[in-house]
Formats: C-alpha cells, sequence, structure tokens
C-alpha cells in the first residue's frame, strides 16, 4: 500500500538532501557519493519518510536547488538502497509536469519500492519557471485543480474515462499502466493553499502540508483544517469521523550539548535535544501528525544527527 500517514500519533520524516554540503545548491558529487548511505541510515534511525523537492530549474532570485536530481529519480535509485523508509515528493509541481507523467512515474516508484510512496502537490510559486514551460501563472490554480482530478483517474484500477480538461482526456482503449500497488491510490498532500478554497484542499487532498509556524499559529491551522475535514467529509462508512493528516516543516540544526537554549532560524531552530523534544511534544499535543526535518543548516556531520536522532528522538515517534 501506499505511504499513509497514521493520524493518532505524531511521526517524523527528513528532508533530502540530507548529504551534499550545506549550500543552497548541494555539492553533486558528494551527493552522488554519499546519498544512498545516509538514505539507509536515516531508515535505520527510524526516520518515517523521506522528502524530495521538485525544483526543475535553478532560478537566481531563488538560489535553491532542492536535491539537484529529479524527484522521482532520485526516489527509485533510493528504492533500490532502502526497505521500508516512506519515500515522498515535497512538493511535486503539478502546474509544471503532465498529469499522466506524474501518475506514471509516482505508479513506477510505487511498484519499485513495494508500496512506500506519497506525493505531496503544489502549484509552484517562481514566476521565471511558467514560461520556460511555457505555462500561464495566472492559470495555476486551475491547472492544479484539474491536475489532480486527471491523476487520480488514472490510477484507478481498469481503463477510466475522464472529463476533457485543460491538460486531455482519455476514453475507453486507453489505460495508464502500472497502477499503484494494491490498486489503492498514492496520497495526495496537498501543500499550502494551491489557490484553492480550504474546504476543496479538505475535501479533494488527502491531508495538508504546510510550511513551519510559531505555535500559537500552529494551534489555529490545525483546528482549522480539522474543522475543514469534518465539514467536508463527515464520517467514513463505518461511522467514524474522517482525520486526514497535518503536515509540518522544522529546519534544525540539532547542537551536540543536549541543554542548548533554541536560536532561532528560518522555519525552526538552532537548540539540544532537549528542547527539540519538549518542542516536538508541544506540536503532538496541538494535533500535529507529520513533521519533516530539514537539516541543511546543521554544522554537525549529518550522520552524527541522525544516530542522535535514532537513539533518542525517533523512537519517541516511531514509523
Amino acid at each position: 500500500m501506499p505511504l499513509h500517514l497514521p493520524t493518532d500519533r505524531m511521526t517524523l520524516g527528513l528532508a533530502e538532501p540530507l548529504s551534499g554540503g550545506r549550500g543552497p545548491v548541494p555539492d553533486l558529487q558528494v551527493l552522488l557519493r554519499d546519498t544512498a548511505a545516509v538514505a539507509k541510515h536515516a531508515e535505520d534511525s527510524g526516520a518515517t519518510a523521506l522528502w524530495f523537492r521538485d525544483v526543475p530549474l535553478l532560478v537566481d532570485e531563488f538560489r535553491d536547488a532542492g536535491q539537484i536530481l529529479d524527484p522521482f529519480t532520485h526516489m527509485a535509485y533510493l528504492a533500490a538502497h532502502t526497505s521500508s523508509i516512506g519515500l515522498a515528493t515535497a512538493s511535486t509541481v503539478l502546474t509544471l509536469r503532465h498529469p499522466i507523467h506524474v501518475a506514471k512515474q509516482a505508479a513506477s516508484v510505487d511498484q519499485l519500492s513495494g508500496g512506500r510512496v506519497a506525493l505531496g502537490v503544489a502549484t509552484g510559486d517562481r514566476p521565471e519557471e511558467f514560461p520556460a514551460f511555457k505555462r500561464r501563472r495566472a492559470d495555476r490554480a486551475d491547472d492544479f485543480r484539474h491536475a489532480v482530478g486527471y491523476v487520480r483517474a488514472l490510477w484507478r484500477p481498469g481503463t477510466p474515462r475522464t472529463t476533457a480538461n485543460r491538460w486531455g482526456g482519455v476514453d475507453m482503449g486507453i489505460e495508464m499502466l502500472p497502477k499503484p500497488v494494491g490498486g489503492s491510490p498514492i496520497p495526495l498532500y496537498v501543500t499550502g493553499h494551491c489557490g484553492q478554497t480550504p474546504e476543496w484542499i479538505a475535501e479533494h487532498g488527502d491531508g495538508w502540508m504546510y510550511y513551519g509556524q510559531d505555535l500559537d499559529t500552529t494551534a489555529k491551522l490545525v483546528r482549522g483544517w480539522r474543522d475543514n475535514v469534518a465539514r467536508a467529509c463527515g464520517t467514513d462508512d463505518g461511522g467514524v469521523d474522517v482525520v486526514k493528516p497535518y503536515i509540518t516543516t522544522l529546519t534544525l540544526d540539532l547542537l551536540p550539548d543536549p541543554d542548548a537554549e533554541p536560536k532561532p532560524l528560518r522555519y525552526g531552530f538552532r537548540a539540544g535535544r532537549a528542547f527539540l523534544l519538549r518542542y516536538l511534544e508541544r506540536l503532538a499535543g496541538l494535533g500535529v501528525d507529520h513533521v519533516i526535518l530539514g537539516l541543511r543548516a546543521s554544522r554537525r556531520p549529518v550522520p552524527d544527527v541522525l544516530d542522535e536522532l535514532g537513539e533518542h528522538v525517533f523512537p519517541v515517534y516511531p514509523r
């Protein structure tokens, strides 16, 4: 079965790249040398998932290349070097990829990994990328909405019939293969607002992903998400309230002194283990379901950080 994050407890993932240095553009040779070993280390340490960004072009204004490698290719490579850790995108830019390609690539990696894939999905936010793909940035909300419906239809068993939209459409006699493992659709976790209403996201997304915020803001976002899902989805066939995961990010520079006090970083902090554990406990108490830890700001070797997380943190939030 594809990667469905639990909602009865909080879990922890890691943002790629975990190797390649700290700068906005990873050292590709270091990444290629270390990525398989570090991914296996993350799996052995107890992380629930690895999250791969979709950054098609390096834009001068942003100076951020993600993990450089195409996310689906990178995921497929690491699927062969791991056995249990989830492989997810954060996030696939649906407005710049054709839905047929997204559906086929994601299902292919899901099959190669034995059913470990989830997709964060987004509209993209870099104005320079849209003309490069001959897309209109002004159309991205509609493009996104239509792409979600198209991808889901292509994953359904058998030959789907879709209503033609701005991406195209398929009819009898045309089928996208392979399907995801077990015939279960791959989860689509909507990232940010994507130009949609909260009600649309709650109904059509399998979860919601939002950048890390202060605790008060996070509490409001989680409450709003739960309320929106309750209104949009009600209860399942067994009469149980539908709950969909709330996912957030946390930039982390884990200091060697476990009692070091926190200093702020964008979307996170630099601190020792004791503060990290207290902070995660607060997030869990607010109802956050999954936290993606980003270690790009780490001044310690990532393997050392993974060892500490594996001994003291991941066991508290097991996958």
